[in-house]
């Protein structure tokens, strides 16, 4: 029979202030503050982005995020951003698009945080400059990605793709990668181990080895290690 004490300590989960947790921290905390253009951010896969927007989220207020994902129309995208607003989401694209802006226009230090932004179509895309434009100094915004986020901007501008130089205009054509270099990453490691019950120096090294530069494997490694203590 499992102790209930042990099973309540495993599923325990202590967020630690790794390199990544405390930079995503203060750019959010910049762009929420300072709402002028589009932060970019590109990291890495498995870094701990998804539970640092929880952290930060709960502690401001005004703070929404939404994951995109690959095919994601326009209307979808800001379906989701309304509806993460707790606002209505009905009606054509050009009023879901003034709807939006109206209420983020009356919120108080608003700030939206769009992850996975890679992975949308050029046209969706493009539709972030006109959304800046309109909350240029209202609403912060920041956009979260791997690293090709940055490939796909700047060849898009070479290119001369319709939208890509005003959104790149938009990004203060700064990328800021985030990923932590292997011995920021070793120790951000030892810092969740620790923070999470395992302090064992040995231990965390076979751990950082067996993770592989993902957070996500380094988060079911040092679950499973419990549970088998």
């Amino acid at each position: 029979m499992t102790n209930t004490k042990n099973k309540t300590a495993i599923n325990t989960w202590t967020v630690a202030p790794t390199s990544v947790f405390n930079k995503l921290t203060a750019y959010f905390g910049d762009a929420q503050q300072h709402p002028r253009g589009i932060h970019a951010i590109i990291i890495n896969a498995s870094m701990g982005k998804s539970i640092t927007v929880k952290a930060f989220a709960e502690q401001r207020s005004s703070v929404y995020y939404v994951c995109c994902h690959r095919h994601m129309p326009i209307r979808t995208l800001l379906r989701d951003m309304l509806t993460r607003m707790g606002k209505d989401s009905s009606g054509t694209i050009a009023e879901m698009l003034d709807n939006l802006v109206h209420h983020l226009e009356k919120d108080k230090e608003p700030l939206f945080i769009i992850d996975e932004v890679d992975k949308l179509k050029d046209e969706v895309l493009e539709m972030f400059v006109d959304l800046e434009n309109k909350l240029h100094g209202k609403c912060g915004l920041v956009f979260m990605a791997t690293p090709y986020l940055k490939k796909r901007v700047e060849t898009g501008v070479n290119r001369n793709k319709r939208g890509f130089t005003e959104l790149y205009s938009r990004m203060k054509k700064i990328f800021w990668d985030l990923t932590p270099a292997k011995q920021e990453f070793k120790k951000d490691v030892s810092l969740i181990c620790k923070a999470n019950g395992v302090s064992n120096e040995q231990t965390i090294t076979e751990l950082y080895n067996k993770c592989e530069y993902d957070l996500r494997v380094l988060t079911d490694l040092i679950i499973a290690f419990k549970a088998a203590a």
